[in-house]
């Protein structure tokens, strides 16, 4: 149900089990478990400091939230409602988390605070996000469900158009390269953060839902 490669550098896969497992990259060892509340699946996962934060949804209600796991152990901390439906999420400095989702038909970007889960919302889109990727700094790269591409900065709390894409899926950085790869139906393209405009485009079978680049 998601699979994310987080900060410290291990590979965390959500599974329709109620699952959330972490694993070495170099060599698929496991090294945590967390068991989701019942009828729950995560849908996205990053690690902060000691702990493992995920997005997860109910399966029969859709009901969404906030788990709060210790990476150790994968023993559960704290669950938090969430009021919009999620992305991605991305941690902003330790103490807070980013959520890009949608409400009502508008993409929103929450900024939340990992301990008690209080916060404001620095960005609204006229449209559903459908795909972000942190680009450096305090910018993401924010694909929209019409095909813009948008540029968001939290320190002014500002989006700028950069370009046009196909509907993409899912966004991810090469940081050797600094370029950014979006996955659509049926292509893979190559995008520069800086300016928005797509370099390189691949056919591909199918719809696609994750680029994970190979370093």
């Amino acid at each position: 149900t998601s699979v994310d490669i987080a900060s410290d550098g291990q590979l965390y896969v959500g599974q329709d089990n109620g699952t959330l497992h972490g694993f070495l990259a170099e060599n698929g060892t496991g090294t945590c478990t967390a068991t989701l509340p019942e009828q729950f699946r995560a849908t996205s996962s990053l690690v902060s400091g000691d702990l493992l934060i995920c997005t997860e949804r109910h399966f029969v209600t859709q009901e969404q939230r906030i788990g709060i796991y210790f990476r150790s152990t994968g023993a559960l901390q704290q669950t938090q409602t969430l009021d919009l439906d999620p992305v991605r999420l991305f941690d902003r400095d330790g103490q807070h988390i980013l959520i890009f989702g949608n409400r009502n038909g508008h993409g929103v970007v929450q900024d939340r605070s990992i301990i008690g889960g209080g916060g404001w919302e620095p960005y609204t889109w006229p449209v559903p996000v459908t795909a972000v990727e942190h680009v450096g700094g305090d910018q993401w790269l924010v694909a929209l469900a019409n095909g813009d591409l948008q540029r968001f900065t939290f320190s002014n709390a500002g989006s700028l158009g950069i370009g046009n894409t196909p509907v993409l899926n899912t966004l991810a950085i090469n940081p050797v390269t600094g370029l950014v790869y979006g996955g659509g139906n049926g292509q893979v393209v190559q995008i520069n953060p800086s300016t928005g405009a797509v370099s390189q485009a691949w056919s591909v079978a199918g719809n696609v839902r994750k680029v994970l680049p190979l370093l």
